[in-house]
């Protein structure tokens, strides 16, 4: 059965972003090599991945051929150092995207933000760019590689809307 999945802030190839975001990787290979492992063990060949922004440092094609799924890219704050030839290799480039899913709506963007649509009528805004700096704002996450951990309890993963829904059911819950 095909899945869908979300995340964001790979940042594959990016030599530095260990150290801006306390990443425990000593070499950009490793963090590549750990990335490319999460994923391909948890999104099949046939799933449906939405990648909300900063993907590669560079040559996104490298990458792409290496991971399961069918990409779709929300542009992030780091596209702009990619050509357009460089966004080939996913099913389509948008800045923001609305999805429907299991009866609810879903708003993805690179960016997080305060409002959105059918935000008073259950629909679930979904980011990155924060790498986690952001806390979480009603129906609102971060869900790039750096939050995976605490919406699923797995490091540097992507995450599934099944998962997404069942995180923010029991966010829900608590307050």
């Amino acid at each position: 059965m095909q899945k869908i999945w979300v995340t964001a802030d790979t940042h594959f190839g990016h030599e530095s972003i260990s150290r801006h975001c306390d990443r425990p990787f000593a070499t950009v290979g490793e963090m590549d090599e750990v990335l490319i492992r999460n994923w391909n063990s948890r999104i099949g060949k046939n799933d449906l991945v939405y990648h909300l922004g900063d993907f590669s440092w560079k040559l996104p094609e490298t990458y792409l051929n290496r991971l399961n799924g069918k990409v779709f890219l929300i542009r992030g704050n780091h596209s702009h150092r990619m050509s357009k030839k460089h966004f080939d290799g996913f099913e389509f480039v948008k800045d923001v995207y609305q999805l429907k899913y299991n009866g609810r709506k879903f708003w993805m963007s690179h960016y997080a933000h305060r409002t959105w649509p059918s935000k008073n009528y259950g629909s679930i805004h979904l980011f990155g760019h924060s790498h986690c700096a952001l806390e979480d704002y009603g129906l609102s996450a971060d869900v790039g590689v750096d939050c995976s951990e605490r919406i699923i309890g797995r490091p540097y993963s992507p995450i599934s809307m099944d998962e997404i829904v069942e995180y923010m059911d029991r966010r829900h819950n608590e307050t």
